[in-house]
């Protein structure tokens, strides 16, 4: 796939230039896991991360409410989203595709909670596409 890439993308990107990493446990969040270490090491290097159909599809076991949450309605996630979000270079976009809007207030806090807001630039923006296809 990465030389068909190339071939289209030829001469901007080469097929050496890109990188395609096979799943990962995203349920995963032990720092010592073999699937976090990869997550980690992947998410490092990319330019775009992409995520598809997989917030709802393991919503049960992303979801948690630590006690560091003083309000019931802030849900945060877990699994490997708070290693993506802190192995997330500065610039990279993180892009979920997902078949439902109801996780994106938790995705946001998430992120927030994971890479804190400093005022020299660090954190993230966030867009969340409105109209007919952005349920």
């Amino acid at each position: 796939m990465a030389l068909q890439a190339g071939h289209v993308w030829h001469p901007r990107q080469t097929a050496e230039q890109i990188f395609l990493t096979a799943p990962v446990d995203l349920c995963c969040g032990e720092p010592d896991s073999q699937s976090t270490q990869e997550l980690i090491s992947a998410v490092g290097l990319a330019d775009v991360i992409c995520t598809s159909y997989v917030l709802h599809e393991n919503e049960a076991s992303l979801c948690s409410r630590p006690a560091s949450c003083t309000q019931q309605s802030q849900l945060l996630l877990g699994g490997a989203l708070p290693v993506l979000f802190r192995a997330a270079r500065a610039g990279a976009a993180v892009l979920f595709l997902d078949a439902t809007h109801r996780l994106w207030p938790a995705l946001a806090a998430t992120a927030a909670a994971s890479v804190p807001y400093e005022e020299d630039g660090d954190g993230f923006d966030m867009l969340v596409p409105q109209g007919l296809n952005a349920h």
